[in-house]
């Protein structure tokens, strides 16, 4: 049981970390949405 909920914590860890990353991805694509259309 031990090895199943090792498995379930570093799928929860990379699941936050996916969210984080989707999350980053997703701020500087529309930062720099922004700045193109400030730009014209």
């Amino acid at each position: 049981m031990k090895f199943g909920g090792e498995s379930l914590l570093l799928l929860v860890c990379s699941l936050l970390y996916a969210g984080l990353a989707v999350d980053a991805l997703a701020y500087d694509y529309t930062a720099s949405i922004e700045a193109s259309l400030f730009d014209n």
